[in-house]
């Protein structure tokens, strides 16, 4: 499979939609332990949230549904080179490899426009083989 589209503004509005769910569960889990235990830990939330993110996505990736939430509403899916569904060590090192674009996002952005014009991809995509395509 190699995409023919890079569906950068639905993938990013996926992410978008990814982020304030997985910051919105930690924000309520927050909220019922300040309740609970009458703790308030900004560190516990963030936590929380990372776990959600390290743990959580690669599963949903993996899963049936082959897509988190926000790509799953934006109508998008992750395959493998051959279209075919990611195996959970996939998901997990593609889970991975994103993180570490989120992190190194400054240099990611112009190699991302560089594998955007010449081959439909972002970075994540190349390094792992794993694409992101409408879902059909």
């Amino acid at each position: 499979v190699q995409p023919e589209e890079l569906h950068y503004y639905s993938r990013f509005m996926a992410f978008a939609i990814d982020i304030a769910a997985i910051f919105g569960i930690a924000f309520i889990t927050n909220l019922i332990l300040e309740t609970v235990r009458g703790v308030t830990s900004s560190e516990l939330a963030l936590s929380v949230g990372i776990l959600i993110w390290l743990i959580a996505y690669p599963l949903v990736e993996a899963s049936s549904w082959q897509a988190s939430p926000g790509k799953r509403l934006m109508g998008l899916k992750v395959v493998n080179k051959q279209g075919l569904r990611l195996n959970i060590l996939h998901s997990y090192l593609r889970t991975v490899v994103t993180t570490g674009c989120i992190i190194g996002v400054k240099i990611v952005v112009w190699i991302n426009m560089l594998l955007a014009y010449k081959r439909t991809m972002l970075l994540q995509d190349w390094i792992t083989q794993s694409y992101v395509v409408k879902r059909s």
